[in-house]
């Protein structure tokens, strides 16, 4: 199968006192697998990565020693391509929101605290229906009058989305600025004038 390592085995016979064992895979050296020493032993393993399907020829080549002429041997393998497997899901999980406070009914600049969960790609916040940015974890509303109000938060993931929504009445008025007063002004007033007489 591509992309699996394969091991092989070479057996020298009748076992030698020296001279050294070298494998190759399409004609290349096999890393690792050259130049093996062969005094003492009557085999050699050696362990190759074969990454694409098809059809490789291992070699293993014995260079001979004081008794013994040199010799090698071949083998074809041939590599099938691996099975695919289940394409990998897509699918996050779903996603999520809960607000964590409700507003007080004297602020008229409350600010929404909530919990986002999931793999959030897109929020969206109104206010009595009017859009206003979403931040991270909390939106801060301004100069809102006396009176009800809804706030609405809406998430959207890959493949999922979730709303959550709080209501209040704020009771009392907005402060007005310190030292802005208004006066009633009357009627104005004014004066007869008189009449310039040419003398006679």
């Amino acid at each position: 199968m591509s992309g699996a390592s394969v091991s092989f085995t070479a057996t020298v016979a009748p076992a030698v006192d020296g001279g050294t064992l070298s494998f190759s895979v399409n004609g290349t050296a096999v890393r690792g697998c050259t130049s093996v020493p062969m005094s003492g032993l009557d085999g050699v393993d050696c362990s190759a990565s074969l990454e694409t399907a098809g059809t490789y020829t291992v070699a293993a080549s014995y260079s001979g020693d004081a008794r013994f002429a040199g010799s090698s041997a071949f083998l074809v393998q041939t590599v099938v391509a691996a099975a695919a497997g289940p394409p990998a899901s897509s699918a996050a999980g779903p996603v999520s929101v809960v607000i964590d406070n409700t507003p007080s009914q004297t602020s008229h600049a409350p600010t929404i605290s909530y919990t986002e969960t999931g793999a959030i790609s897109a929020a969206a916040c109104t206010i009595d229906g009017t859009s206003v940015a979403c931040g991270s974890a909390s939106t801060t509303l301004a100069a809102l009058p006396s009176g009800h109000h809804t706030f609405e938060i809406t998430v959207s993931g890959a493949h999922s989305s979730a709303s959550a929504e709080v209501s209040w009445i704020i009771l009392t008025a907005p402060a007005t600025k310190p030292g802005s007063k208004t006066r009633a002004k009357g009627p104005t007033k004014q004066k007869p004038k008189r009449e310039k007489r040419a003398a006679t």
